[in-house]
């Protein structure tokens, strides 16, 4: 498939988490990467780096990130397709459930 990626550095977001790697595959975004990420996939399985203005997937997710930490968006609806084990995709299935601002132990 079409796997990319772009590294976004832009203050709007690295203020927050530091540079982030976007990670898109075809029409959906398939990873999302900050530094120190402790689970972070080995870099050229990433494929190649594109400009992030220059790919609308890649583009998108920028904007719905900014828009969130900035506070003026409480939710993410860019294409996303996770790959996870069972037990990964039930804890992104509860994460989901966590309202914006709220946090839950």
């Amino acid at each position: 498939m079409d796997i990319r990626h772009a590294t976004v550095t832009a203050p709007q977001i690295s203020e927050h988490i530091g540079e982030v790697a976007i990670v898109a595959e075809g029409d959906a975004v398939t990873g999302i990467y900050y530094p120190g990420h402790w689970t972070r996939p080995d870099r050229s399985a990433f494929g190649p780096e594109v400009g992030a203005a220059s790919d609308p997937v890649i583009r998108e997710a920028v904007v719905q990130l900014h828009d969130y930490l900035d506070g003026t968006r409480t939710t993410l609806d860019f294409a996303m397709r996770a790959k996870g084990s069972e037990f990964e995709e039930r804890v992104w299935g509860i994460l989901r459930g966590i309202p914006y601002g709220e946090t839950l132990t």
